[in-house]
């Protein structure tokens, strides 16, 4: 099982990926070569990816930034102790205060167990998190790929993911989830890396 945990691993990455895809190639010549990025392990980490779902990047740190400065420690238990009222005054959304407590019970009763997934496989991985109210796929993806570090993790349903790849191969449509998931086959065993790519590309590339 391959992962992203160095600049080397992801030069590595880059280097297969431009030499397969014409495409990442452009992307990369255009807007320079992505950087990896790092976000908090545990309950801290899935905290963030769950306040970014469906919120710009700036409304999702503006929240967390709140949060951790009300808990203190991100902890599942620092959560659980703030009240809804304290939720509310972040920017928490009663729905995710919800996904929030979920997860944070799961961890304090032993339901889900962080620590033990790193031997498990993608699909297990998978399931084990989207058994968490709230946690559907794409959150599971990124936490595979920002957290767990895995190579070869896309999420083909990331509206970024679509327009950056429709800006990068000039169509004129999004493509769907299913037909991004089936091209972005081609970039197996580095998916992760082409999906960094194509973010990058869709923030700084041609509009």
């Amino acid at each position: 099982m391959q992962h992203l945990r160095t600049a080397r691993d992801l030069d590595t990455a880059l280097t297969f990926l431009a030499e397969q895809d014409r495409l990442i190639a452009q992307a990369i010549t255009e807007v320079g070569p992505p950087v990896l990025r790092k976000r908090r392990t545990g309950f801290a980490g899935l905290m963030s990816i769950l306040i970014g779902q469906q919120v710009s990047v700036a409304a999702a740190q503006s929240i967390e930034n709140r949060l951790v400065a009300t808990m203190g420690k991100p902890t599942p238990e620092a959560f659980l102790a703030l009240s809804v009222e304290q939720c509310r005054a972040c920017g928490l959304s009663a729905q995710k205060q919800r996904y929030l407590s979920a997860l944070a019970e799961a961890l304090v009763s032993g339901q889900l167990r962080l620590s033990r997934l790193a031997q498990c496989d993608t699909e297990e991985v998978s399931a084990a998190l989207q058994a968490i109210p709230g946690i559907g796929p794409w959150t599971a993806d990124m936490y595979l790929m920002f957290i767990m570090r895995r190579a070869d993790i896309f999420a083909p349903g990331d509206l970024a993911l679509q327009e950056g790849y429709r800006r990068l191969a000039s169509v004129s449509q999004r493509p769907t989830p299913k037909d991004l998931g089936e091209i972005a086959l081609r970039w197996m065993p580095f998916r992760s890396a082409a999906a960094l790519v194509l973010w990058r590309y869709y923030t700084l590339g041609p509009k």
